[in-house]
């Protein structure tokens, strides 16, 4: 509906200048840092970053850990996604194979680094003794380091695979089962046939699957920073908060602006370009099973079982066992473990201090990004103003942009007057507002979407106002999808790690930033006992949003016909840490 009211467009036109400003303000920031000098424009940043010994290295570990993880996690999230849509198998696996990806959702790339610390160190990881006693060697370590490039590498497309998974899984159901049919009826082999619809149908989500893995493959930022591994993301982190030189970390993080919007723009491009190949007619696959003989059937459901156990079973495992034992040892016996760490988080000042701000913060910016989302969302999508259109886009932004980055920006711009947020929580809130936004649009968005605005129409040709009209009508039709945004957000925000290393001081530190103060002083079961404990919160809570989508989702399949995909927004949960 198309409704002109004063009150609306002057409420859309503050929204997008607020909007405006708390987003670009954090950018600019970053370039005034580098390139404002007392007498101009200077480079003198820029060369001064240039001579740092350490930045090359760091800038070919991201080049190399990014390429690399982005293709090991396409190839991974492409045999998942294949596996949980067209493999033979039964109701039960069938349900595992589509669970199994999102596993991730529930683990905090964090936690999950922390795990392999226990499992794959090179002397007293328990993978490691176990390898060594496997081949009878004295070595003291090895044969694996989790310390390396290539520990980097594998951690990080465990963590990127989510991301893949979406989007192919998504395009898999989507193909029209008649297409499979033909193949297979003119002769063609299960093989041939899976190799030119991922080839063929299937090429433009496949390369905006690596675009986006290339992206988040470049943002993970924990990954390296717990396994000592410098890339650019450690590199502005270290300059910024250790050595106190904002300047050369805001150098640092131009590239990675240039490099994820160009990324961003480019998957965005690639997305739109796949609406020209006809996938989708009345019949859809989502029941098609197509057998790619007996060893690829067992070789595609295996690899999603080695998946569960690489991300789930095993770095959980060691975890919650360290959690359990004074210090973390090579060797334990029973009478070793006790639930003694989780006592003493309880009276531990630090853990009970980030618990309550990770709390506050989490239930504050939930509300608050739902709240400015459907404003964004009525505006843009049901009133069709203008500036509510812009507010829409220009929410959308920090997509795109690293939340290293964002956190840099955010601690550049309200350090110093004339506005001041630092040390407070209210810098937190504003920065996990702008981060999470896009999030909350892209999952309240199409629930509101999926409204008729026929009802709405009615109510307004009554006389009824617009804010009562949305009030009392879409607003109750889209409560599980606005309830399961909220749990969603929330649980994001609880754990959220990048954006926080960078704005938080000690009086307003989140729970995250207890395990890592944990971790870098060598309080190894404490700070295992905390993952355990954002573990579980995220768990509860991912499980807590998925019945709550999923009501939405199934009265979406309902009226459509046709199985609704898993949405993409989920995913994002992976890139918080």
């Amino acid at each position: 509906m198309k409704y002109r009211s004063p009150s609306a467009r002057v409420m859309s036109i503050a929204l997008l200048l607020a909007l405006s400003v708390l987003i670009f303000l954090p950018l600019f920031a970053i370039f005034r840092k580098v390139f404002a000098g007392d007498d101009g424009l200077t480079f003198d940043v820029i060369r001064e970053l240039l001579e740092i010994p350490g930045l090359g290295e760091a800038f070919v570990n991201t080049v190399v850990i990014t390429l690399a993880s982005a293709l090991l996690s396409t190839v991974i999230g492409l045999v998942l996604a294949v596996a949980a849509t067209m493999i033979p198998a039964g109701r039960v696996m069938r349900r595992l194979l589509a669970f199994i990806p999102l596993v991730p959702l529930t683990i905090p790339a964090l936690v999950g680094a922390l795990g392999w610390v226990f499992l794959l160190a090179p002397t007293s990881g328990w993978l490691n003794i176990g390898l060594r006693a496997l081949v009878g060697s004295d070595a003291a370590s090895g044969p694996i380091s989790v310390y390396s490039r290539l520990g980097v590498v594998l951690v990080t497309s465990l963590y990127v695979v989510p991301f893949v998974f979406t989007i192919m899984d998504s395009s898999l159901r989507r193909v029209n089962s008649e297409t499979l049919e033909a193949m297979l009826i003119c002769g063609s082999r299960s093989t041939s046939m899976l190799a030119r619809t991922v080839t063929g149908v299937l090429k433009p989500a496949l390369m905006a699957s690596v675009t986006l893995a290339l992206v988040q493959a470049s943002s993970l930022f924990s990954v390296a920073l717990i396994l000592q591994v410098d890339v650019l993301p450690t590199f502005i982190y270290t300059q910024a908060t250790a050595i106190g030189r904002s300047d050369l970390a805001a150098a640092a993080a131009i590239p990675l602006i240039v490099m994820a919007l160009a990324l961003s723009a480019g998957q965005l491009w690639l997305l739109r370009r796949s609406d020209r190949f006809a996938t989708v007619t009345g019949k859809g696959s989502a029941g098609k099973e197509v057998s790619l003989g007996r060893f690829l059937n067992g070789l595609f459901k295996g690899v999603g079982l080695v998946y569960l156990v690489l991300t789930g079973i095993l770095p959980l495992g060691a975890i919650f066992v360290v959690s359990l034992l004074p210090f973390w040892k090579p060797r334990f016996a029973a009478s070793d473990l006790s639930f003694d760490n989780y006592r003493s988080l309880m009276s531990n000042i630090q853990v009970q201090n980030g618990l309550r701000n990770s709390l506050t913060i989490g239930i504050v910016c939930a509300i608050g990004a739902v709240a400015i989302t459907l404003l964004v969302v009525v505006f843009a999508e049901r009133l069709r103003d203008p500036f509510g259109r812009a507010a829409f886009g220009v929410a959308n932004l920090p997509l795109g942009i690293p939340y290293v980055v964002l956190g840099l920006g955010f601690l550049i711009a309200f350090i110093e007057p004339p506005i001041v947020l630092y040390g407070t929580l209210s810098l937190l809130i504003v920065a996990y507002l702008v981060a999470f936004l896009p999030l909350s649009i892209r999952n309240i968005g199409p629930v509101v979407q999926q409204i008729g605005p026929e009802l709405e129409e009615a109510a307004l040709v009554s006389g009824a106002r617009w804010g009562t009209a949305v009030g009392r009508i879409t607003l109750p039709l889209a409560a599980p999808g606005i309830a399961a945004s909220l749990v969603l957000l929330f649980i994001i925000i609880f754990r959220e790690f990048p954006i926080a290393s960078f704005v938080a001081t000690p009086g307003t530190k989140v729970v995250s930033l207890a395990l890592l103060d944990a971790y870098t002083n060598g309080v190894l079961p404490g700070a295992a006992a905390i993952a355990i404990v954002i573990s579980v919160v995220s768990a509860v809570g991912i499980t807590t949003s998925v019945l709550l989508g999923g009501r939405v989702r199934l009265r979406r399949s309902r009226r459509a016909g046709v199985v609704a995909p898993t949405p993409a927004a989920a995913a994002e949960v992976v890139r918080t840490v």
